[in-house]
């Protein structure tokens, strides 16, 4: 018995209803800001980071709001520094209006300091990102001052001095040495077991290294940086550095160095390096979500959404589509025996199968009710009506191939009573774009046509495909149809023309490579993607050798 039809474009059930939530949590969670601009720079949305990151009041922030009213906001703080308010807004508008790529940097009247940029999107659309850099701007300042008092002790010659002769175990300090490292010593040198033992063991390696180079005559001078524990038992960082005088066989029989005291340098290296980590982590998150995201969409939406060309806002058109509809027959009572677990896995790899063919064939995938699959063609890429309308049903043809094929499997793995799948397409005038509420999207498509497709779904026959007269117009000249007894249904006045596909299971399939023959008492399936053409040639002669006996 058929199912009863569903009201289209109010389900609840439809997956994709849950991605605005998901949409606003993601991103909310973000510490990077952004807000998107129609081509009038009237904001569309925006994150939490981006309000939170300037200061706005959430009336500033509601979808409408022109971007002069953000930059008066901005000049009228002291964003931008003293001068007159109507010079930085203008100075900053015509930024926006140029719609090319910006980046800049400057400190807010809060002191913190932020990277913005600007992005146009298509359909002369603008993005603004913000990112607080504070901490990465003053790691960088933190390493130029250290760089800058590292040079000025070079020059003073402020560094700790040692000395060694080879062959000797003793190696000579000089005073600053010793203040430096807070070393306390009865005389001016320090045994070599001594000097080693005061190294971090972590980077002995690294010193060990670097000796040895200079001892090859692979570098020239000796260098290397590592941690000292010092007086008070804290480890510091030490740039050490020498030259050496060589025999006339180039063997180093003295070598002279000095200290150097880098643990400023290094702890803002440490700090920098860490401000790119987060904000590495920060866009690896970003780019995660996206593609947690892009589940619950179809690949045109996904993409229109992320370009901007698409907007999460309830809005809606009239358009020409081709609606599909689809849904296995009977299928409580063929999975009725089943198992949750193994109900589950045949009906993913079923939407599985069927999804992967509707993607290759350019649908968007509207939503899965249960068994049922509802997707069309023409928004939010479209082709032209007719080739959408061919392409809708060469997907169909595919899928019931698809299906046809994968019911031997099913058998296999103990599915007594394969699936069989009913398919009704129509084409015509449809509503499409978001319903739901402020908080509560869902983008789908609402209309009479649609309710026909679904009806056609419902009287197609089981492995058959239902063609409204609309869409046999379209497509006559490319699939081998054959008229129906005309339809009354609920909600048509007048009796509905139909049409259905005829031929689907008597040529091969896509790419050649799947063959089908079913007259009564008889059925063979070959499938040269799991058998070599040669082995299926000989199983069937062997096979027909069989009836001759």
């Amino acid at each position: 018995m058929a199912k009863p039809v569903r009201k289209i474009g109010t389900s609840k059930e439809c997956a994709s209803d849950e991605i605005a939530p998901l949409l606003r949590v993601g991103l909310d969670a973000l510490s990077f800001g952004f807000a998107v601009f129609d081509r009038d720079l009237r904001l569309i949305a925006c994150n939490r980071a981006f309000r939170v990151l300037r200061g706005y009041p959430p009336a500033l922030c509601r979808a409408g709001t022109v971007i002069e009213d953000l930059y008066r906001f901005n000049a009228g703080r002291g964003d931008y520094g003293a001068g007159d308010v109507d010079l930085h807004v203008e100075e900053r508008l015509a930024r926006a209006r140029s719609r090319r790529s910006h980046e800049l940097e400057y400190e807010v009247a809060t002191g913190r300091i932020l990277s913005i940029r600007y992005t146009p999107l298509r359909g002369d659309g603008l993005l603004l990102s913000y990112a607080d850099v504070t901490e990465r701007k003053r790691a960088e300042q933190a390493l130029r001052e250290s760089e800058e008092r590292y040079a000025v002790a070079m020059a003073g010659a402020h560094e700790g001095m040692w000395d060694w002769r080879a062959g000797s175990d003793q190696i000579l300090v000089s005073a600053s040495y010793q203040h430096l490292v807070g070393l306390d010593l009865p005389g001016d040198s320090l045994s070599l077991g001594e000097w080693e033992a005061l190294i971090h063991r972590d980077d002995l390696a690294a010193h060990d290294a670097a000796r040895r180079a200079h001892f090859d005559g692979t570098a020239e001078i000796y260098e290397c940086e590592y941690r000292v524990r010092c007086g008070d038992g804290a480890y510091r960082w030490f740039l050490d550095r020498a030259s050496s005088m060589r025999d006339e066989h180039g063997v180093i029989y003295r070598m002279a160095g000095s200290m150097t005291d880098v643990t400023a340098r290094k702890q803002a290296e440490q700090e920098l390096f860490a401000a790119n980590r987060r904000i590495a982590e920060q866009k690896e998150m970003l780019e995660s979500l996206s593609v947690q995201l892009s589940k619950y969409l179809s690949p045109q939406l996904y993409a229109s959404i992320f370009s901007g060309s698409q907007t999460i806002e309830i809005s809606s058109k009239r358009k020409q589509l081709t609606i599909f509809f689809s849904d296995i027959c009977d299928f409580t009572e063929t999975t009725d025996s089943l198992e949750p677990e193994e109900l589950t896995a045949f009906l993913n790899r079923y939407l599985t199968e069927m999804a992967k063919i509707a993607l290759d064939c350019g649908a968007t995938i509207d939503k899965y009710v249960g068994d049922e699959i509802m997707a069309f063609f023409g928004d939010p890429e479209t082709r032209g009506v007719r080739e959408d309308a061919i392409a809708c049903v060469q997907m169909a043809v595919a899928m019931q191939r698809r299906i046809s094929a994968l019911q031997s499997e099913w058998q296999e793995m103990g599915l007594q009573k394969p699936f069989q799948v009913r398919i009704g397409i129509n084409t015509g005038f449809c509503t499409v774009g978001n319903f739901g509420s402020a908080d509560r999207v869902d983008y789908t498509i609402i209309g009479r046509e649609v309710n026909l497709a679904a009806r056609l779904q419902s009287h197609a026959p089981a492995g058959g495909i239902l063609l409204s007269q609309k869409t046999w117009s379209l497509v006559q000249d490319t699939v081998p149809t054959e008229e129906q007894d005309a339809l009354s249904v609920k909600g048509f006045g007048r009796p509905i023309r139909t049409h259905r596909v005829t031929g689907i299971y008597d040529a091969r399939t896509l790419h050649g490579r799947m063959m089908r023959l079913e007259q009564d008492g008889l059925r063979i399936l070959l499938d040269l993607t799991r058998q070599d053409k040669a082995s299926a040639v000989a199983a069937i002669k062997d096979f027909l050798a069989q009836l001759d006996d």
